[in-house]
């Protein structure tokens, strides 16, 4: 695969993108940069600084600079990732808060069968309501699939309770922090076409979250018109795509996953010292942990708890390892 990171470093959050994308930089060192079928990507919106520089070239990843797609937000910067020279089969889009937890050869074998994958969103952004109208106005019928998304799967809910009860009737919504596409499906030409187009049709709608307006509803159109053209989709497996809620859930256990998506990490002035902002961000996911016990929705802290210890020891081990030295 071409796997594929977008770091922007022209926005004002320089500081964040840099610490973000050297933590996945010095993860690929540790379990990336043996393969020999897939190969890195660094498409920098910006000039990157001097530390990330180094590190692209220490995993001898290709390394492209451009300028922000014009628009009202900075997410669609992301589909700079699809205008790479093309040298293998795949694309892997990831987002910059991801870390390898194991070898990028064992999540390539994963999706082998599939042209396009992703993992289900962690909510609900659009009411079934908006979506109606997205696919009214693109003449198309909406799907008959309805799924549960990850908050969902919280009893009572995780977050604001009116997602969560869209969340678990909604129609399948993917999360575009890791999104892998053949080349040939055409996934990118229809999630930049749609992330302009969807936007447009709820112009005066209250989303369920801000997000809507950003790139996931445009993926997940996208997603279903490759599906409706015959092109082979398939649900990423969750430990190709692990996030805090799964390892709470019991979903899967800390040693099995094979990458971890960081949302959160770095947060404001966090992002001044990255040792700091690691353990604010596991400080964080223990709070939250011990929240929710205390709801009596579940009792996940424990193995929350086993999961952020050792996420904390690994991106701590990467920051001495690769960041100081």
């Amino acid at each position: 695969m071409d796997v594929v990171l977008v770091p922007d470093f022209e926005g004002r959050k320089r500081r964040y993108f840099q610490n973000t994308t050297n933590l996945f930089l010095a993860s690929w060192l540790e379990h990336g940069s043996h393969t020999t079928h897939n190969r890195l990507h660094v498409v920098c919106i910006g000039e990157p600084p001097t530390s990330t520089v180094r590190l692209i070239e220490r995993a001898r990843a290709s390394l492209v600079v451009k300028r922000p797609v014009p628009g009202p937000d900075r997410f669609r910067n992301k589909l700079r990732g699809f205008e790479i020279n093309p040298s293998r089969y795949k694309l892997m889009l990831l987002d910059t808060d991801i870390v390898l937890w194991g070898r990028i050869d064992e999540i390539a074998n994963l999706v082998r069968s599939n042209d396009i994958a992703a993992g289900f969103a962690n909510d609900a952004h659009l009411s079934l309501a908006q979506w109606l109208t997205v696919y009214d106005g693109l003449g198309m019928d909406m799907p008959a699939d309805r799924v549960s998304m990850l908050n969902a799967q919280f009893a009572g809910g995780w977050g604001n309770p009116m997602h969560s009860r869209e969340a678990s009737r909604t129609l399948p919504y993917f999360n575009g922090g890791v999104v892998v596409a053949a080349w040939a499906s055409g996934l990118g030409e229809q999630w930049r076409r749609l992330i302009d187009e969807i936007p447009a049709m709820l112009d005066g709608e209250k989303p369920l979250h801000p997000f809507a307006v950003l790139d996931q509803p445009a993926l997940a159109v996208a997603v279903d018109i490759c599906c409706r053209r015959g092109v082979a989709f398939g649900v990423l497996p969750h430990v190709a795509h692990a996030r805090w809620q799964h390892f709470y859930l019991g979903l899967i256990d800390a040693d099995e996953a094979l990458l971890v998506h960081n949302v959160g990490m770095f947060n404001g002035q966090e992002a001044a010292d990255v040792r700091a902002g690691i353990r604010a961000y596991g400080a964080r996911l223990r709070a939250r942990a011990a929240q929710i016990d205390k709801r009596g929705q579940s009792r996940g802290s424990l193995r929350m708890n086993a999961y952020v210890d050792k996420l904390e020891a690994y991106l701590l081990m990467l920051h001495a390892k690769w960041l100081v030295a």
